[in-house]
């Protein structure tokens, strides 16, 4: 049983994979920030559910309450918003069928860029606001490995897999880690194009059931900085002000997530960054592969 530090007086939440449970003061949380009832959940399943079986041009996975919800929660239960959603998660595979989700596979199909350790999930939200924490590590990756810049989005809705199911991260959202360490300059501007910039921004804002809270910027250089200045034209100004650029600074880092759940890389007490998540990933392979049946036809 992992023990789980305190962090001033707050209750550090671990994410288990299994475990779909709402925690304390869900409902009363969950009708705060999204207008959820129990009344106006069963309501919208329905509903959505009837929708979706009037679907002719995709074959859209119904079956399970929480997959369902996954869409609902991300557009607080407008049943249209979430159709749209859904549609658009599932046109994804459309724009490069063997790049986006492919059909017919799963995590184990990718394990040489999980090699890679580009990105990893927590052990723990963020107590401080309720968040599942991921760090992507863009500086680990290296044109010499063979794969481009986009070959991380399956990878990383695979990942992902781990903890869409979970009531409260699909309340409370995600925090993301951007470490930039290691990552040359030339290979921004040749590989980060706006092309690349509006592709990811338009998967994870209108494509995919994923609330990003807050972006946390570190180890980006000088000139990384005066490139995001002018890549931020880009990002809608609603999300503009999730961005917070810390550099070195862990300590600035550390006022937005506590040392007690980080790993030592970035000043944090839980030991080096681990890949804990790879086992259980690899695990859900087969339910992974099933899935990749539904969607558009290509």
């Amino acid at each position: 049983m992992l023990e789980v530090p305190k962090v001033s007086g707050d209750s550090l939440s671990l994410i288990v994979v299994t475990d779909a449970e709402e925690g304390p003061d869900f409902l009363k949380r969950a009708e705060k920030l999204m207008g959820e009832t129990l009344t106006r959940r069963a309501q919208a399943l329905r509903d959505f559910r009837r929708k979706l079986a009037m679907v002719e041009e995709f074959t859209p996975k119904v079956d399970d309450d929480r997959f369902l919800l996954r869409f609902l929660r991300a557009r607080k239960f407008n049943v249209e918003k979430a159709y749209k959603l859904m549609c658009n998660f599932y046109k994804v595979r459309l724009q490069n069928p063997t790049l986006y989700v492919p059909v017919g596979m799963g995590p184990r199909d990718f394990a040489q860029l999980y090699d890679l350790q580009c990105g990893t999930i927590l052990k723990h939200r963020n107590p401080r606001d309720g968040t599942a924490v991921i760090i992507c590590r863009f500086g680990k990756w290296r044109p010499s490995t063979g794969h481009g810049p986009l070959d991380i989005y399956t990878p990383a809705v695979y990942a992902g897999e781990l903890v869409m199911d979970l009531p409260e991260v699909q309340l409370n959202g995600f925090t993301v880690i951007i470490d930039l360490q290691g990552l040359e300059y030339s290979w921004l501007i040749r590989y980060v194009t706006p092309d690349y910039i509006s592709q990811m921004l338009g998967f994870a804002q209108e494509s995919y059931p994923l609330s990003i809270k807050k972006v946390h910027i570190v180890n980006q250089s000088y000139l990384w900085n005066i490139g995001f200045a002018i890549g931020k034209s880009f990002v809608p100004p609603k999300l503009r002000n999730r961005y917070y650029l810390h550099g070195s600074n862990m300590a600035s880092l550390h006022e937005y997530i506590p040392r007690e759940i980080l790993p030592e890389e970035y000043g944090g007490l839980t030991g080096p960054l681990d890949f804990w998540f790879l086992p259980e990933l690899y695990a859900m392979h087969d339910r992974i592969v099933e899935n990749s049946y539904y969607g558009y036809d290509v």
